[in-house]
């Protein structure tokens, strides 16, 4: 099969992702790229060449030069999609799979016109909640586009969870016949591959994500403040940047955190974060809005274990808590006994990742769904 991949962003070699979405592109097209023609079509980034391979994948950058961004940018945006839509005929595929909800239109909209099967693969679903996560103005063009989007008769859709498949079904009515469930998974030889000699030299946290409101990470500062009495000396390491980060470093001020706390930004390399999260104690996903969740899965390669919101993908991808421990989202007390118990906590989620999230056997489960609408083995 010609397969073409679109997410919107594909980070330069030897860079860290930055979300979900480009870290499950990259890894189901070099499953894939060993049995089929596969070519990875992202936004053209600093550091980054028009056409190049990465890990043996043809990889097409498009659009004018530009950088990261989580929101808005709607300008580089649509220039991006519509590139997307004018690009991916002249690869002749004959299936184009759009990841994440910035290629979706121009990932459909270059099937139709190449004549190849559109898939959609769905990270999360917001309706109803985008408001709340990106703010009036962006919210409101979000939820506008997003329901424009799933109007779309796709030939199949892929969601990373049976969560948001549900959700899908409810509130866009989407045939559940046409939804696939494959989740997302971890590539075991990287993580294995990255040793540390010991872990921080004081009790510490990490987490990592963008700093958005919806992520509450202002939950675990407060959490920590709980826990000043019983973990005097315990730290926490913040990855990501985000508009919230003066927010959170004011907070951290005020409860008397601020030498305990570090922000670290982006790292440079999948191998530095990997490193951090290695080297700390626990790991910490507070968020109440997730997709799937694949950070937690993420630490138990690590042989780290994590607190989490006991949200329902977060449920769903651990099967319940295993690995580590869940919390009551927004509880903060809550939040502070399971990290107390983290701290002393032997649990290892390493076979259970091994197990149940190997990219090779997902790619297997992605390669049914394409051959099963069309696509030319």
């Amino acid at each position: 099969m010609r397969i073409v991949m679109a997410t919107e962003f594909i980070p330069p070699k030897d860079k860290g992702f930055s979300g979900g979405a480009e870290a499950r592109t990259y890894y189901l097209a070099k499953a894939l790229s060993k049995k089929h023609d596969v070519t990875m079509v992202s936004s053209y980034l600093p550091g980054t060449e028009r056409e190049e391979e990465i890990d043996g994948v043809p990889t097409v950058r498009v659009g004018p030069m530009r950088e990261y961004t989580q929101r808005g940018s709607f300008v580089a945006r649509r220039d991006y999609i519509r590139s997307l839509a004018r690009t991916i005929p002249s690869l002749e595929p004959d299936i184009v799979d759009g990841s994440g909800f910035v290629s979706w239109d121009g990932s459909f909209k270059a099937a139709r016109a190449s004549g190849a099967r559109a898939v959609m693969s769905v990270m999360e679903v917001w309706r109803g909640e985008w408001v709340r996560n990106m703010g009036l103005f962006n919210g409101m063009i979000g939820n506008l586009l997003e329901r424009r989007y799933f109007a779309r008769p796709y030939d199949r859709y892929v969601s990373i969870s049976k969560f948001t498949r549900d959700k899908m079904v409810k509130v866009f009515d989407i045939p559940p016949e046409k939804i696939d469930v494959i989740y997302c998974g971890v590539d075991m030889q990287t993580f294995d591959d990255v040793m540390v000699k010991d872990k921080y030299p004081e009790p510490t946290l990490c987490t990592v994500c963008r700093l958005v409101h919806y992520k509450r990470v202002q939950d675990v500062l407060r959490a920590m403040a709980l826990l000043s009495d019983s973990h005097p000396t315990l730290r926490y390491k913040i990855v990501g940047r985000g508009k919230f980060e003066g927010q959170l470093n004011k907070l951290a001020r005020e409860l008397g955190l601020t030498d305990r706390v570090e922000f670290l930004g982006r790292v440079k390399t999948n191998e530095e974060l990997i490193r951090i999260m290695k080297r700390s104690h626990v790991f910490v996903l507070p968020s109440i809005v997730e997709g799937f969740g694949m950070v937690v899965l993420e630490a138990m390669a690590c042989r780290v274990p994590y607190v989490a919101s006991a949200i329902p993908p977060v449920r769903e991808v651990t099967q319940g808590g295993k690995g580590g421990y869940l919390f009551n989202p927004m509880d903060e007390r809550d939040l502070a006994n399971k990290l107390d118990q983290a701290l002393a906590s032997k649990t290892d989620g390493h076979d259970f990742v091994v197990e149940n999230y190997r990219w090779e056997s997902l790619a297997e489960e992605l390669e049914r769904v394409y051959l099963n609408i069309g696509g030319n083995g």
